[in-house]
């Protein structure tokens, strides 16, 4: 995070341009204080409409410490996108109400499980009969829940859908008719590999939406896909087709076709 690896610094406070240690205090438990900046000018991070930050305080957050920290944010005052509509997949109401409709569906099906990033549910596991010369233990990572528990609270529980590949998908999202283009948001379960699909939009073919590999222990996922404003622009709302693929290649102990929960239509403004 501050450009140096695990906080040491063995010669002391340092100043660089875009990144430094002014203070560095230690105690003979090993413990102590340490002061620290650093500025994302040549690699910031992107995001579309809303940003989470966090520090993880050793290997998976099982490291007690007291931190205060200092974030600047510049923006230009004027959001990139909102939300415009959403279809609630396994809601009826919500399903109606987009038209939404695919061609012979598996059963409908109730999904609870994490997401990747800081809510995983990941609880830290110290090891105090590993030796270390400044705390007497080692922090050896983070471990996943037993199965179906949640004592952190962090798991999501929704309702969805399975489309075997060659199913067809349709519905219709409200947007912005004063857009620059459309992003298309969709909740997944990752427990099926390599989902693919042929997305048109008002009955114009833009591609494959691509989700690759797999994750069997945090399951949601979100991926988004991009509709331009040459199909979008000046239109309240816009018709998807999404015809499921084959996936590329397969892998042993996961399902194959496409999976959806939520879809979300964001207006570019």
């Amino acid at each position: 995070m501050f450009n140096g690896g695990y906080y040491y610094y063995p010669k002391g406070p340092f100043s660089l341009p875009t990144h430094g240690a002014t203070t560095r205090e230690t105690t003979s438990r090993g413990d102590g204080l340490t002061s620290q900046y650093r500025l994302m000018l040549t690699d910031p991070w992107p995001f579309r409409n809303g940003i989470e930050f966090g520090i993880e305080h050793g290997a998976g957050d099982g490291l007690p410490t007291s931190v205060r920290s200092v974030v600047f944010w510049y923006d230009n005052e004027h959001p990139g996108m909102r939300q415009t509509s959403s279809i609630d997949v396994g809601n009826r109401v919500s399903e109606a109400a987009a038209a939404y409709r695919a061609s012979a569906p598996d059963p409908e099906y109730k999904l609870t499980a994490f997401y990747e990033g800081a809510r995983d549910g990941n609880l830290s596991s110290l090891n105090y009969d590993l030796p270390s010369p400044n705390h007497g233990f080692v922090i050896i990572g983070s471990q996943p829940p037993p199965p179906g528990t949640d004592p952190l609270h962090e798991s999501i529980t929704d309702s969805g859908r399975r489309h075997r590949p060659g199913a067809v998908i349709k519905f219709r999202l409200r947007i912005d008719p004063d857009n620059e283009g459309v992003v298309l948001r969709r909740r997944l379960d990752q427990a099926t590999y390599g989902q693919r699909a042929a997305v048109y939009a008002n009955g114009i073919a833009l591609g494959i939406w691509l989700t690759p590999g797999s994750n069997t222990r945090k399951r949601w996922a979100d991926s988004d896909f991009w509709l331009p404003s040459t199909v979008t622009a000046g239109r309240r709302q816009v018709a998807v087709e999404l015809r499921v693929l084959k996936p590329d290649d397969t892998l042993p102990g996961t399902g194959k076709g496409w999976t959806d929960f939520l879809y979300t239509a964001f207006s570019i403004t």
